[in-house]
């Protein structure tokens, strides 16, 4: 494979179809039919020989004798394909991007079991940290579907390929008991010019390829407010994605972690914050209600019942999908917000 990067990783992504091809940053999405127009740039040249040679093969076409060659797979990951969907990779919008330096694998050397589990783990972390970034500003109010994990197969199974010039690491693992039952989401050419014209996407694209250790500490807050809040969507309970909901509104609304905000000093603080990017995204573009008595309701008559008391959430008499439908909408305000106040103070610096 002549040409590709010293070690790339490609993933399949579900719960995503892109119309186009996209860059965010140093990783290439390529997009996936029905009505795909290729529309490549420089970076998706690069993955262009290795994408093509994986991505027209069908998964069990990777068990064949002939691929065992040049396709390295331990015992679990070859049991954990014969249980997916037998699908291509094209049939996915799928993720390319390069391994850091510092991560690089010697692909020459069989993967253990345990060493491919840790490196599963850690890759996934990565892809999807970048993914936060498209899943945030793709985000809109009141919408019930989601960007499934990355790696993502089908059938709760994550995968990824590793290759260099010579050959390709295959690890998938059974990951969830849950499969991604929707639609995917439809992403434009349309959609992804309107994502290139926000003011802070590219920032957060840089950003989403280093590593959470290597961030300044309003960057950590922000990627690890949205790891959270992917992790919300995925929940099943009305009643417990509001707990987690509030939980990420209470940590961004802190000046610092060890701050202990409580009663109208909390509410006025998560209004606070919220309030720069408050208007953006809602659904009724002529009526935007007042934070600060959204997050009064919400604190008062919700957040307080079900957090503080075994409370039947049908006793709160209230519309739980209003309540979600603006909780959300607060908590992807404040994380907008608060990128907005870092790239103007970085700008200042």
């Amino acid at each position: 494979m002549t040409g590709a990067p010293s070690v790339y990783v490609l993933m399949p992504i579900d719960g995503l179809h892109l119309t186009c091809d996209f860059v965010i940053y140093r990783s290439a999405l390529f997009g996936n039919e029905p009505d795909y127009v290729p529309s490549r740039v420089g970076l998706h040249d690069e993955f262009a020989h290795p994408y093509h040679y994986l991505s027209h093969l069908s998964f069990q076409q990777y068990l064949l004798p002939d691929l065992a060659v040049v396709l390295e797979a331990d015992e679990e990951s070859q049991r954990e394909l014969r249980r997916v969907p037998d699908k291509r990779l094209k049939d996915f919008t799928c993720l390319m991007f390069e391994l850091e330096e510092e991560e690089w694998v010697d692909l020459s050397l069989p993967g253990s079991q345990h060493n491919n589990n840790a490196l599963l783990e850690r890759v996934c972390l990565q892809a999807d940290q970048i993914l936060d970034v498209l899943r945030l500003y793709l985000f809109r109010p009141g919408e019930d579907r989601l960007i499934g994990q990355a790696g993502s197969m089908g059938g709760g199974v994550c995968g990824l390929w590793l290759g260099d010039e010579e050959s390709v690491r295959f690890i998938a693992r059974r990951v969830s008991p849950y499969a991604l039952a929707q639609d995917p989401i439809d992403v434009s050419l349309n959609d992804v010019r309107h994502v290139y014209n926000d003011r802070v996407f590219q920032e957060l694209c840089s950003a989403a390829h280093k590593h959470l250790d290597d961030l300044d500490s309003t960057l950590q807050r922000v990627f690890s407010a949205l790891k959270a809040f992917r992790e919300s969507r995925e929940l099943q309970s009305w009643e417990a994605r509001l707990r987690h909901l509030f939980t990420i509104a209470e940590s961004l609304a802190k000046a610092t972690p060890e701050q202990h905000l409580h009663g109208p000093a909390l509410r006025q603080a998560v209004a606070e914050v919220a309030s720069t990017c408050w208007d953006d995204g809602f659904r009724d573009q002529h009526s935007f209600p007042d934070v600060l008595d959204v997050v009064r309701d919400l604190w008062d008559n919700v957040r307080n019942a079900i957090t503080h008391q075994l409370t039947n959430p049908v006793a709160l008499r209230r519309d739980p999908q209003e309540d979600l439908y603006h909780m959300e909408h607060l908590v992807v305000s404040m994380l907008r917000s608060i990128v907005c106040h870092w790239q103007m103070d970085d700008a200042l610096d």
